[in-house]
C-alpha cells in the first residue's frame, strides 16, 4: 500500500476531514489533499505528528508491505467534530491539474494588451506634449522703452 493510500485510509477511518487534519497539523487543506493524491509527501516532522495522531509507528509509513488495520480507538478531540468529506475534497482528487497556460488563458493576453496600451499612451505623452522650440521668425517682439519704466511704477524716479 502506497503512502498516499495509507494517509487517506487512516484519515477516513478516524472520521476526520481534510480541513480538520490540516488544522491539527497546521498546514493547508490543499497540502493534505496533495499528500493523499500523491503529488507531494509530508515532511518528516508532519509524518511524526501523523504517527502520534493515528498511533502508528513512524517506520510503517514507508513500509509498502504494511497495511493499516482498523484503528481501535478514535483520534482524541477530532472525532467529536468530524464531518463527512466535502464534495470539493473529492473534486480535487478527480480533476486533473490544468497546465499553467490554460489556467491563465485570458490573463496573459489581457496583460499584454494593457501593457501595449500603456506604452502607446506613454509614447504619446512623451513625444506629443513636450515643449518644442519656437523658430525666431515666428516670435513676436515688442520694444520696451526703459526711460518710461519709472513712470509706470508710482513713487520711483524715471530711469536715465
Amino acid at each position: 500500500m502506497e503512502l498516499q493510500e495509507k494517509l487517506r485510509y487512516l484519515r477516513k477511518e478516524n472520521n476526520i476531514s481534510q480541513i480538520e487534519l490540516a488544522e491539527e497539523l497546521d498546514v493547508s487543506r490543499q497540502t493534505v489533499s496533495r499528500w493523499e493524491a500523491g503529488s507531494s509527501i509530508p515532511t518528516t516532522e508532519n509524518l511524526m505528528r501523523l504517527s502520534e495522531l493515528y498511533q502508528v509507528p513512524l517506520d510503517n509509513w514507508m513500509n509498502k508491505d504494511w497495511v493499516p488495520s482498523a484503528v481501535s480507538e478514535p483520534v482524541p478531540n477530532l472525532a467529536a467534530q468530524a464531518e463527512p468529506d466535502t464534495p470539493l475534497e473529492d473534486a480535487v482528487h478527480e480533476a486533473p491539474q490544468k497546465p499553467i497556460l490554460q489556467r491563465f488563458k485570458w490573463g496573459v493576453p489581457l496583460a499584454v494588451f494593457l501593457l501595449g496600451i500603456g506604452l502607446a499612451v506613454g509614447t504619446m505623452f512623451f513625444l506629443g506634449w513636450r515643449e518644442r522650440p519656437v523658430p525666431m521668425d515666428k516670435l513676436e517682439s515688442e520694444v520696451i522703452d526703459f526711460s518710461t519704466l519709472g513712470e509706470a511704477i508710482n513713487g520711483l524716479p524715471p530711469m536715465d
